[in-house]
């Protein structure tokens, strides 16, 4: 995939409500992810509300997350 093609999948994940529905169904927190990413808790939910976005850098290794997690749950992607 493209970084492009990786930004897109990201934004249709946080409009979808996705991303937050993998990490809570995960049993992961806003903090445990706003650590991995070197951010606070209340940007990683701001990001999930689509009230703020994150800069390029935390978008894509966030979705590296979201892909990890997603594939440990079993999820495809």
């Amino acid at each position: 995939m493209t970084e492009t093609s990786d930004l897109l999948e990201l934004a249709g994940l946080i409009k979808s409500g996705e991303a937050r529905r993998i990490r809570e169904s995960a049993g992961i927190t806003t903090e445990s992810i706003g650590a991995d990413l070197g951010v606070s808790a209340a940007t990683v939910a701001r990001w999930e509300t689509s009230a703020i976005g994150p800069s390029r850098r935390h978008a894509l290794a966030w979705l590296k997350l979201l892909r990890s997690i997603g594939r440990a749950a079993g999820r495809t992607g």
